[in-house]
C-alpha cells in the first residue's frame, strides 16, 4: 500500500541485520490486531493508525500538545525469505526517549537475528551449535551471546548476539521446525590479526565464549523478545533467566565452529 502524503503517521520502525547493523535485507512480514502499517519505499514500516490513538492519526489533528496515556503494543514479525529467525518486539505509543517523546521521524530500530540457514558473508566466522533441556528437548527462543572472557576488573565483551530458532514458524504454526532449538552466530569484520594493548600481538584467533540466556516463562510456542531477555539479564533475574556459559572457543577470519550440544537444566533453582 502506498504511503498517502495526507495522513499523519504515529511511528516508524527499522529493521535491522544483527551481524553487520545494516537495514535488513528484503521485506518483512508483521502481524499484530491493534496496529497497522504501510511502507515506504526506505524501507521504515510507518504507523497509520494504531487503537486507541485514532484521532492522532487524522491529518487535521491540530493539538498534538495534548498528553496522551502510554500504551504498549506487541508485534510478530518474521521474514519470508527465512534469512531471520521470527521474533517479538513492543512498539511503545508515544514514542518516547528517556523523559522526552521521541519525534515520529525517528524509527523504531529491531534487530532482526540470523537464522541457521541464514548464508554467511565472506570471512565471516560462524559459530553453529543446539541448545536442550535437560530431557534433551530442543530450547527454542534462547538468547546466545558471544563474549569475550572477562579481564581483571573489565566485564565480558559481547561481540555477537543470536538466537536459537522456535518451534514453529508464523506463518506455518501446525509445522514444527527441525531446526528449533538450534543457533547461527556469524561475526563479521574479524580481524587478520588480534592485537592486544600497545603493541602486543595475540595471533590470529579470537577467544570467545558462548553464553546462553533462557526466559523460563516463556512458552515453547511462543516467539521470544530478546530486548525483554535482555532487559531481565540486566536487571538480575536469576530464577526467570537462566544462564549458562560454555568453555571458550577460538574464532578466526572465515572459519565455522560447530561446539557441542549445549545442555542448561531448567528444573534445577
Amino acid at each position: 500500500m502506498p504511503m498517502d502524503i495526507g495522513q499523519r503517521y504515529l511511528a516508524g520502525i527499522r529493521f535491522v541485520d544483527g551481524v553487520t547493523d545494516l537495514p535488513a535485507a528484503g521485506p518483512m512480514r508483521v502481524r499484530t490486531a491493534d496496529v497497522e502499517f504501510v511502507a515506504n519505499r526506505s524501507g521504515v514500516l510507518a504507523v497509520r493508525w494504531a487503537r486507541g490513538f485514532e484521532a492522532h492519526a487524522e491529518p487535521d489533528y491540530a493539538d498534538p500538545e495534548v498528553p496522551l496515556d502510554p500504551t504498549e503494543f506487541e508485534i510478530e514479525v518474521w521474514d519470508p525469505a527465512d534469512r531471520y529467525l521470527p521474533r517479538r518486539f513492543v512498539l511503545a505509543l508515544p514514542r518516547r526517549m528517556g523523559d522526552e517523546e521521541t519525534p515520529r521521524e525517528v524509527p523504531l530500530e529491531v534487530t532482526m537475528y540470523p537464522s541457521p540457514t541464514a548464508r554467511a558473508g565472506h570471512n565471516w566466522s560462524v559459530v553453529r551449535g543446539t541448545v536442550v533441556d535437560e530431557n534433551g528437548d530442543p530450547i527454542p527462543g534462547a538468547m546466545v551471546r558471544l563474549q569475550r572472557p572477562a579481564e581483571g576488573e573489565d566485564p565480558p565483551e559481547v561481540i555477537a548476539r543470536g538466537l536459537t530458532a522456535p518451534l514453529y514458524h508464523p506463518s506455518r504454526p501446525d509445522h514444527v521446525r527441525r531446526s528449533a532449538g538450534e543457533f547461527m552466530i556469524p561475526v563479521a569484520g574479524l580481524p587478520v590479526t588480534i592485537w592486544g594493548d600497545g603493541n602486543e600481538v595475540f595471533g590470529s584467533e579470537l577467544s570467545v565464549i558462548v553464553q546462553i540466556a533462557v526466559d523460563t516463562e516463556l512458552s515453547p510456542t511462543a516467539l521470544p523478545d530478546p530486548d525483554d531477555i535482555e532487559r531481565l539479564s540486566a536487571e538480575g533475574n536469576p530464577e526467570r533467566i537462566k544462564t549458562l556459559s560454555t568453555d571458550p572457543i577460538a574464532l578466526a577470519v572465515g572459519r565455522q565452529v560447530v561446539v557441542p550440544t549445549i545442555t542448561i537444566d531448567l528444573s534445577a533453582n
